[in-house]
């Protein structure tokens, strides 16, 4: 089961994530991101500290969420990453790629 809720905190959108970021829920992200940004909204927060899984599927639309809000300008943050999500992204060198921070409250301090 995938699911994703979102917040407002000031002028940034928290989209948080749960379940698996798979074949199955990483197109559900990619397509709710790309439409925040179709709205213009140019600061997210991605909180994953629910997902326990992720897919090839689930690192490209990562990538794709972060090409997409580079091209307009704007900002996107991933926190609270489980360990062995941290690791896959760690192992794919997505780290380098991706703003990736411990928190909220860091995440908060990147926008």
């Amino acid at each position: 089961m995938f699911a994703i809720t979102e917040e407002n905190i000031d002028k940034v959108v928290v989209v948080n994530l749960s379940g698996r970021l798979d074949s199955i829920g990483a197109p559900e992200i990619e397509s709710h991101c790309k439409n925040l940004i179709k709205e213009e909204n140019k600061f997210l927060l991605i909180d994953m500290a629910e997902i326990n899984y992720i897919s090839s599927a689930g690192l490209r639309s990562l990538l794709l969420i972060a090409k997409a809000i580079k091209a307009c300008s704007g900002t996107v943050v991933f926190c609270n990453l489980v360990p062995m999500v941290r690791e896959v992204l760690k192992i794919s060198g997505f780290e380098k790629i991706l703003t990736i921070v411990a928190d909220r409250t860091e995440a908060m301090e990147k926008f």
